[in-house]
């Protein structure tokens, strides 16, 4: 679970970076920033699926 938040915050660590401070140019910093929010939003989608899942369960568990 501490990998999925780092990978997280990793890609948008990165997406950041591109935007403010570019260091590639053209093509490849945009295609940087859209791999890096798709790292960002698979991995917080993961995380939120897996969050909403043990909350299922924990109501299941008291009824």
């Amino acid at each position: 679970m501490i990998f999925r938040y780092l990978a997280m915050l990793s890609g948008l660590g990165i997406v950041l970076l591109n935007l403010f401070d570019p260091i590639h140019q053209g093509v490849t910093r945009w295609l940087m920033v859209i791999c890096s929010l798709f790292i960002f939003s698979s991995h917080l989608k993961f995380i939120l699926d897996k969050k909403s899942k043990t909350k299922d369960n924990q109501k299941k568990t008291y009824y």
